[in-house]
């Protein structure tokens, strides 16, 4: 994906790192395979989480609409993350975004969630991107 998720994290890192919103550091997770990249980091905001979310969102969709092909956005109003079985987090607002690179033959599912965690008592902004490289889309 011609480093789709490298380019995201690193342009949120830019532009975040220093940012007076933060309540603290946050650290960015890439792990690569063969044919798959995911990226992933949770960020924790003093105050103004809301209009954070809508800096993060405007920032990962300027390195999305750079990219040599189409993307599709769409907007969570709210919902809910589930692991195994028990709710751990509300979503109270998110954007995703489905990317197809015509130079590289593949596909990123980036989501940006803003979510209320139900046993840790806060909200954050979490990032993640599915990066499938190659993808069998674009085989004839």
């Amino acid at each position: 994906m011609c480093n789709l998720t490298e380019n995201i994290f690193k342009t949120v890192k830019e532009r975040f790192e220093e940012d007076k919103r933060l309540k603290e550091k946050f650290n960015i997770m890439i792990k690569k395979e063969k044919n798959c990249v995911v990226g992933s980091t949770n960020i924790d905001v003093k105050g103004g989480i809301k209009g954070f979310f809508n800096d993060v969102c405007l920032t990962v969709e300027n390195v999305v609409k750079n990219v040599n092909g189409e993307y599709q956005s769409a907007e969570i109003k709210e919902g809910e993350n589930v692991d195994l079985g028990i709710k751990q987090a509300e979503i109270l607002d998110g954007r995703f975004f489905e990317v197809y690179c015509y130079k590289c033959l593949s596909i990123a599912f980036v989501r940006i969630w803003l979510e209320k965690g139900l046993y840790i008592k806060k909200k954050w902004v979490s990032i993640d991107v599915d990066e499938i490289l190659e993808t069998l889309w674009f085989k004839e």
